[in-house]
This record gives C-alpha cells, structure tokens and sequence, in this order.
C-alpha cells in the first residue's frame, strides 16, 4: 500500500461516525430534554411525585376522595434497550439519534391522541442515559380504568397499561437502519459471536437492521399507598417529609425493579427464540462483556442441547428397531438369509454406537459450557 493509500485510508477512518467511544462527545442529553420539552436530570419527577403524596395526603380530604386522587395519578418508567450497544458498536452519534427516535415516539400524534381521548395528561422527565420517566395524570376517573387494549381485539387493560404498551409497540415501529453491520468495523466490533448471528439471521429473514425498544415498569401512587399501609411499622412516627420520601422511593424503586425484571425475561426469550434474528437482538441489548460471554455460553448451550435430543432420539430409533430384528429374527431360515440379518443388526449397532459416542461428546460440550468461570 503507498503512503498516499495509507493516508487516504487514516482519513477516511477519523471521518468516520464509528469513531471509538473514548473519542466521541458523550450525548447531549440537555439539548435533547429542550428539544421534546421533558423535564431533566429525574430530580423533578423525584420532587413532583413527593409533592403529590404529601398534598393529597394532608388535604383535609375524606379518605375517599384521597383515594380518587391518587388513582388519577401513575408513574412509567421507559428504559431504551440496547443504547449502550449501539453506542460501542456503532458511535454516540447514532446513540443520540435513536435517543431522539425513541424521545419523539413518547408523544408523537398517536400518543397525544391517545391521551386527548381519555384525558390524560403527560409530563416526561430525562431520568438518565438511556430512561424516561413519565407522570401519567388524569382529569377525571382513574388511571386503571377498563378499557379496550385495541380496535381489532376483544380484550380489555387498565388504561394505564394500555398506555404503557402504546408507547412500546410506537417505539418498536420506528426504522434504524443508519447502524449498518456490514460496515468493516462496525461488523468487527459486533465480534466473532456476533457476526456468525448476522449471517444466521440473513440467510433466514434478509438484511438485518437493529429494531429500537423500550421496557417499562409501571405503578399506581394509590396503590403504593396501600402497599405501604400494609409493610410500614404502624408504631413508626413520620415527619410530611419522611413519608413523601418514602412513598417516593416506593414508586421510583417498584418501577425500576419491574423494569429490571422484565428486561431479564425479554433477553431470556430473545435468546431462547429459533430465530437467528432475535438472537443477534439478544445479543444487541446483553449490556457488558460478562453477561454477553454469559448469555453467549447459555445460548450454545441450549443449540448443542437441542442436538443431543435429535441424536439421543435416532439413538433410541435404532435401539427399538435392532430389538425388533432381535424379536424377529427367524433362526431357522438359510444360511444365507441369516447372515443378511446378522449384517443388519450388525449396521444398526455400528450407527448406535456412533451416536452414543457423540451423545456423550455432547454432553461433555455442554458441560465445558456450563462449567462457572473463575476470574484469573
């Protein structure tokens, strides 16, 4: 290569978007809350949701109307996944346009028609780098009022729900593609893995492009309340401020743990799915070294396991035939039509011995796989 070659290549590697994350700017997430109007930092929702106990609470209001009030009032929290992914396998600049993607689905016209319609009011706070938190209010009625969770079906939600899943399916309907996989070094930092998913995922659904989403954790302040009457010590004196902060910290930490559990079960079925392209999405959200090599050696695990049921299943065919032959086997018949039966059991042990040989290769696979790592 000459030195004009080389330098055109150095170039063309700087101007590149998949810059490497040491270099890049970290995401501007002020200017990001100012351009959808959202709140910033989550110290707001933190105060308002404090606020809200604390005014409700200390009304003067008869218990019936502090329960109507609290019913009106809901928090959601949304956690993008996969940011961090496409923040190291492509760059922060795509990160930040899917930040944007995904912050203009939590009020694009279908969400604010939604909420025309049933009276809700939303209000969104930037909690972090990749979560949104969202106040859900409600005018009149409650926030778990019944409704139908769509035109086309016959089943009904809790409006807040209905909600929560509104925001989810508008997130996953959003198109990506600018982080492209067949990029040399985009494809390079997915990693041995996670090129050989790619071309699994290929071959069987077409060019593959990563799909946003959002899980969420959700709760009712009314019904923190109850949960709280129900766990507090009732000897236990509390000043306005101790209680709202503890009521609050009941919503903020039941959201986020619905959030964190739910995204547990979301890898787990992405990762169990048959499908190549789920897997590689699997793949794309299993934040850290560590729980990607985890994930990785469960996931060959469970493929290898498959294959030991299909040759333990032949395996078995076999042994029920040979019994069969044995069963059937007419001892008085030429000599010739005899040795032609002895070859064939003769066969059928040779193939099951062959297949109990790799059964137990594969059950020593399996168990390499599954054997816990030590740190050196």
């Amino acid at each position: 290569m000459t030195m004009e070659s080389e330098l055109q290549e150095l170039i063309s590697r700087v101007a590149t978007p998949n810059d490497d994350k040491e270099t890049c700017s970290p995401p501007n997430y002020e200017k990001l809350a100012a351009k959808h109007g959202f709140h910033e930092g989550g110290a707001w929702i933190k105060n308002e949701i404090r606020n809200i106990f604390i005014l409700t609470l200390f009304s003067g209001q008869p218990i019936a109307e502090i329960k109507t009030r609290l019913k009106r009032v809901a928090k959601i929290r949304f956690d993008l996944d996969g940011l961090k992914t496409v923040n190291d396998v492509g760059s922060h600049r795509l990160g930040d346009a899917l930040l944007d993607l995904v912050a203009g689905a939590l009020h694009n016209q279908t969400i604010r028609d939604f909420c025309e319609k049933h009276s809700l009011i939303l209000e969104i706070d930037r909690a972090g780098g990749d979560e949104f938190d969202v106040l859900v209010r409600r005018s009149t009625g409650s926030v778990d009022e019944i409704i139908p969770c769509a035109i086309d079906e016959p089943t009904y939600c809790p409006m807040y729900l209905v909600l929560r899943d509104l925001v989810i399916s508008e997130v996953s309907k959003i198109s990506f593609p600018d982080l492209d996989f067949h990029n040399p070094e985009t494809n390079n930092r997915l990693g041995e893995y996670g090129q050989c998913l790619l071309e699994k995922a290929e071959r069987s659904s077409g060019k593959f492009h990563f799909t946003p989403s959002v899980t969420a954790g959700e709760c009712i302040f009314w019904d923190i309340l109850v949960s709280f009457l129900q766990t507090c010590d009732k000897n236990k004196a509390f000043s306005k401020k101790a209680l709202g902060d503890t009521l609050m910290g009941m919503v903020e930490d039941i959201s986020g743990d619905l959030v964190t559990h739910r995204k547990i079960i979301l890898k787990e079925k992405l990762w169990e799915s048959a499908c190549p392209a789920n897997n590689l999405q699997a793949l794309l959200i299993t934040r850290g070294t560590t729980d990607q090599e985890s994930a990785i050696r469960l996931h060959e695990a469970r493929r290898i396991n498959r294959l030991r049921t299909d040759v333990s299943s032949e395996l078995y065919r076999l042994i029920i035939k040979k019994y069969g032959l044995l069963q059937t086997c007419d001892i008085t018949a030429s000599h010739d039509d005899f040795l032609v039966e002895i070859s064939e059991i003769s066969e059928i042990d040779e193939c099951a011995s062959f297949l109990r040989n790799r059964v137990l290769t594969l059950d020593y696979e399996i168990r390499v796989l599954l054997r816990p790592c030590h740190k050196k």
